[in-house]
């Protein structure tokens, strides 16, 4: 089991990663707006310390390929997170036959994990609630 701190304060991440207990840091566009800092900017702060993974959530599959394609150009221990739905599952798929690390989220039930476990475990990186 990984542990992941969900935040973009890089204060707080260079207070916890020295822990040891912290794998890395999950993130969205709303964390690092609300600090006010430069996407692009605060991934890359963020990757030095540890895995990474940066949030997609457009629900265009065209959209969210090319955001996920652009994040994973930030570093190399980017994992471009995408949705379990139809669109996202397909970004996957896209995504990791380009070698780009992917973590599924947003799958709240176990009847959504058992549908798709097949193709996630094909397809993904990691998979998270």
């Amino acid at each position: 089991m990984k542990f992941f701190v969900d935040t973009a304060d890089i204060k707080e991440i260079e207070e916890l990663i020295p822990t040891g207990f912290v794998d890395g840091v999950t993130t969205n566009p709303s964390l690092i707006a609300k600090n006010g800092d430069d996407m692009a900017k605060t991934i890359k702060a963020i990757c030095s310390p540890g895995e990474m993974i940066a949030v997609e959530f457009r629900y265009q599959e065209k959209l969210m390929l090319q955001e996920g394609e652009y994040l994973a150009s930030l570093a190399k221990n980017v994992a471009v997170k995408v949705p379990l739905t139809p669109n996202g599952l397909k970004t996957c798929k896209i995504l990791r036959e380009k070698n780009i690390m992917v973590n599924v989220t947003l799958c709240f039930t176990a009847a959504s994990m058992t549908c798709c476990v097949d193709l996630i475990e094909a397809t993904s990186t990691s998979v998270s609630k």
